[in-house]
């Protein structure tokens, strides 16, 4: 009854890896017609390629019975019947049955799983190539106040090799004035309290002693469960502006 009513595919296969049973989600996954698995090897549902690791793999569980997964992390792929090939996830388990001892197959698809890792792959990607090419400063920030990354252009604003920058707390970018290091103390509680901001205009001091005038704008960045996770800010250095506006 179990077997009948799980959502993913099962297979009950003997110790010889025969096919002895089989749940109705199989079926359609695999594109075969009900008990037309029966009396096969269940290493016919996956590639060639596969089968002569996955025949090595079944003798140990047969030597060594215990719950387990096949692949040990690979991507592996069942074989449907006219020859496409299906993302899946396997897991074999022993249990004792009426009839001696089966192994249970439990085969899930993951083929949505697999779509989405691949968007966020690009995703990612894209972002990489945003975060690289841009010309502005991005810096991405924890929760605890240091910085995790910089791009090329951070590094040339703010005056660091960028290798510095990574783990720098960055309060300690910023210049001892009311402009610098104070204001950026109050931004700096906002961010923690999950308010982002734009354009707010600080000092910092860079490592040679100069005083520079940026525009930060800061974007926040959530976890799967929508609890705060870091941030990502722009930086635009506006000195040039500030001089004109007080001159």
């Amino acid at each position: 009854a179990i077997v009948d009513m799980a959502p993913d595919a099962i297979v009950l296969v003997d110790r010889e890896g025969i096919s002895r049973r089989a749940n109705e989600a199989v079926y359609p996954l695999f594109g075969y017609e009900p008990g037309e698995l029966i009396g096969h090897s269940v290493g016919s549902l996956m590639p060639a390629r596969f089968r002569a690791a996955h025949q090595e793999h079944f003798a140990r569980i047969v030597r060594e019975p215990r719950v387990r997964g096949i692949g040990s992390g690979l991507d592996l792929v069942g074989r449907r019947k006219d020859g496409t090939e299906i993302p899946v996830d396997i897991r074999l388990a022993p249990i004792e049955v009426a009839g001696g001892q089966r192994f249970m197959a439990a085969i899930a698809d993951v083929s949505d799983r697999k779509r989405a890792e691949e968007r966020l792959r690009e995703s990612e990607e894209r972002y990489r190539d945003l975060f690289e090419l841009a010309p502005y400063a991005y810096v991405s920030l924890g929760t605890d106040g240091r910085i995790r990354t910089a791009n090329e252009r951070a590094a040339e604003v703010l005056g660091y090799p960028r290798e510095e920058l990574a783990g720098k707390p960055v309060l300690d970018l910023y210049a001892d004035t009311p402009a610098g290091r104070d204001k950026a103390l109050r931004l700096l509680e906002r961010f923690r309290a999950g308010q982002a901001f734009r354009d707010e205009e600080l000092q910092i001091r860079r490592p040679d002693g100069s005083v520079r005038w940026i525009s930060l704008s800061v974007g926040l960045i959530r976890d799967a469960i929508g609890e705060l996770a870091g941030s990502r800010s722009v930086h635009v250095d506006i000195t040039a502006r500030k001089e004109a506006e007080a001159a």
